[in-house]
């Protein structure tokens, strides 16, 4: 069966009673908490014989409402396919973009805006603009925040940048250790497959 396009969001919040009230209060709905000792997790109602994408609003530490706090996952099996669209739709491919300029802004948004969140963006950054070990030994510099003790997103990128300099063991326990973060169904089973995919590798 298909996917639906989009897989999962997230709306991160400061201020999660107010947030809360006013998403129920819209929608005319209920939100249900999910279970996460170090961030909270509101989701929205989702029904699978119904249409839409399921989400929630989060609140993380460290992590403000509004600008970039909208996290948006899509459904893919195979994302090289979707990146093939990208150029002839108008847009601009990894390789295409000027990194090194994305690198200096995340550094100059961590100044003024200091967050674990923009630290692990800014470690992406670096990745794609001067290789992964660079971008790795900035993710591990936040091994031990405490706010992205149960973030799924940081043993992501940390899996990937070990997957592409080599570390395939390494990248599985990462990948395994992201995928019993995450909350959401599909994630999880694309993580434990790149998991068992560096451990034949």
């Amino acid at each position: 069966m298909k996917s639906n396009p989009v897989a999962w969001f997230e709306l991160y919040v400061q201020d999660m009673p107010r947030a809360k009230v006013f998403y129920e209060s819209v929608f005319e709905t209920k939100l249900e908490k999910l279970n996460n000792p170090e961030v909270e997790l509101w989701a929205f109602p989702m029904e699978m014989n119904q249409y839409g994408a399921g989400g929630a609003l989060v609140k993380m530490d460290g992590v403000s409402s509004g600008g970039n706090s909208t996290l948006v996952y899509f459904s893919c099996d195979d994302c090289a396919i979707e990146e093939s669209r990208v150029v002839p739709a108008g847009g601009r491919t990894p390789a295409q973009t000027d990194w090194p300029r994305i690198a200096a802004l995340y550094d100059a948004l961590a100044q003024t805006a200091p967050s674990p969140v923009v630290e692990l963006n800014r470690a992406v950054a670096l990745a794609m603009a001067f290789g992964p070990a660079a971008g790795l030994a900035h993710a591990d510099t936040l091994t031990h925040e405490p706010t992205l003790a149960h973030y799924h997103l940081l043993p992501s990128v940390r899996g990937d940048l070990l997957a592409k300099l080599g570390r395939a063991n390494e990248a599985s326990a990462e990948f395994r250790r992201a995928a019993a973060l995450t909350q959401n169904t599909r994630e999880r089973a694309l993580l434990l497959e790149r998991a068992a995919t560096c451990t034949k590798a």
